[in-house]
């Protein structure tokens, strides 16, 4: 099984978004790199991680459903990594046919799923704190671990949480608090590799921090 370089992977992601957040100061933008949503940061990670060499699939069926003859049923992972572009995710079966070499199976492959949460965010066109930012922590980001540790045809999976806050120091407490908690319920969320840079303060906050968080079985 390929083993997976999880802090390459986020610092290929860092590297983007600092250098999205550094042409919104050059440009002096009145919204900065945290006025854009998670549907608009996600293409930013995947455009980042395949430039690297990786194969980069984006909104690909969970294992579990793929059975399923329905494209529009079943969960969807944000991003899926293969190990060289121009592969697709298929089954054991497949892999005796003459496309043999363009499948790669579930479990070759690393799973990732994304959720950008800001403290502060952009409301009725001004910034404001966010109300729903701690429902986005018990809710949000612990609904896709679930997904990620649940399903078996998953053997490598990763967290990839884009935090917006006032201060460093919010971020670090958020996410320390948050990941004890998934902890004492079982879920297996392991120690996260971390990027961070400060971005000029348009709404409310000034840090974003990055984690990868490796999702166990």
């Amino acid at each position: 099984m390929l083993q997976w370089d999880f802090d390459a992977i986020i610092s290929l992601c860092g590297r983007a978004l600092q250098a999205r957040a550094d042409e919104a100061d050059l440009e002096q933008s009145p919204l900065g790199l945290d006025a854009l949503d998670e549907l608009s940061i996600q293409p930013l990670l995947r455009e980042a991680i395949a430039a690297s060499g990786y194969g980069v699939l984006a909104e690909q069926r969970y294992p579990t459903f793929r059975s399923r003859h329905r494209l529009s049923e079943g969960d969807r992972c944000d991003i899926v990594l293969t190990a060289r572009p121009g592969l697709v995710i298929g089954d054991r079966r497949t892999s005796e046919t003459l496309f043999a070499d363009l499948v790669a199976a579930p479990e070759d492959a690393l799973w990732i799923e994304v959720k950008v949460i800001h403290q502060h965010h952009v409301s009725d066109g001004a910034g404001r704190a966010n109300p729903g930012y701690t429902g986005r922590f018990l809710r949000d980001v612990t609904a896709d671990v679930r997904r990620l540790a649940g399903d078996s045809a998953i053997a490598a999976a990763g967290l990839i949480l884009v935090l917006f806050t006032a201060s460093r120091e919010i971020a670090d407490h958020d996410v320390q608090a948050w990941r004890e908690r998934a902890i004492s319920r079982g879920l297996p969320v392991h120690a996260p590799f971390q990027r961070r840079f400060d971005i000029a303060d348009r709404i409310g906050n000034a840090v974003c921090s990055m984690y990868l968080f490796p999702i166990g079985r």
